[in-house]
């Protein structure tokens, strides 16, 4: 069954921005966004859409938008599905004689057969995997920094299973690609995991509004982001920007721009090249 986008009220932007999370909009260490504060108010005033899309579960990021005064769709777990916030400028109707809103599009895999997987996954490669199905609150506090409520949140999660290598061997992550392949799933580094899902990512999540945006104008599409996971959703793009530190190596995305500022990264990075953008496309 397919779906298509319809607004609830008037709305003319000249940009879209996809944004991964941590180390992105979000300082790596203390989650803050403060050092973007001016650019997401800006964003917010002149109505630009800002869609979350990171590893995050849907529970951490309707939290997040609650936090941020946002109201727009965003997009969960790499890429494995899709929320529409009640109350938010965007309607997903489901096309058929139901015309059902939809408040959560499906693209991922079911997460208990993600963690049945990467139990399998271990013991076909001798690799010491550890997931979050196998860890504890206190475990994922720990190793993210989070609160108790905040780990739990990240718990929620339903198609994408971060993981850690532990005693790595230097062919490990070779090793678990190629079983996880041979499953018809894919393995991602993140900003702190690494991530098993299905066949699809941040660039497919993109996709899908790209295609669905069509009939709003001529509305160009950025995207924002700091890691491997994130350059499928750059190359969907029409402005894709990075914002990691300097020493991380840039991706070969064809068009990408970065903070004109050498020591600039994740959320101050953000603020500075997202107003920039603004001045350009809105003085026209």
């Amino acid at each position: 069954m397919g779906t298509e986008l319809r607004l609830k009220r008037p709305w003319h932007a000249r940009l879209m921005i996809f944004s991964d999370l941590d180390g992105t909009l979000l300082d790596p260490v203390t989650y803050s966004w403060q050092e973007a504060t001016p650019a997401l108010q800006a964003c917010i005033d002149k109505d630009i859409p800002i869609i979350m899309n990171s590893s995050k579960t849907g529970a951490e990021m309707a939290h997040l938008a609650r936090q941020m005064g946002l109201s727009w769709p965003y997009i969960v777990e790499n890429g494995g599905g899709i929320c529409f916030p009640k109350g938010g400028p965007f309607q997903c109707i489901e096309d058929g004689t139901s015309g059902r809103s939809l408040d959560h599009v499906a693209i991922g895999m079911n997460y208990e057969r993600l963690s049945e997987a990467l139990l399998r996954i271990a013991a076909e490669t001798g690799a010491c995997i550890r997931g979050f199905s196998q860890m504890s609150p206190e475990d994922i506090m720990a190793l993210t920094g989070l609160d108790r409520k905040g780990a739990e949140r990240a718990m929620q999660r339903q198609y994408d299973e971060p993981f850690l290598i532990e005693h790595a061997l230097p062919d490990a992550l070779e090793r678990i690609r190629k079983a996880a392949g041979r499953l018809g799933l894919q393995v991602t580094p993140g900003g702190r995991f690494y991530h098993l899902h299905g066949a699809f990512d941040k660039g497919n999540a993109v996709r899908w509004f790209a295609d669905r945006m069509k009939p709003f104008g001529n509305i160009r599409l950025v995207g924002i982001g700091d890691s491997e996971n994130d350059i499928p959703m750059l190359e969907e793009v029409d402005i894709p920007v990075w914002v990691a530190p300097p020493e991380k190596p840039e991706p070969a995305v064809k068009g990408l721009i970065k903070s004109n500022k050498a020591t600039f990264s994740g959320p101050e990075a953000w603020n500075q090249v997202v107003l920039l953008l603004i001045r350009e496309r809105y003085s026209r």
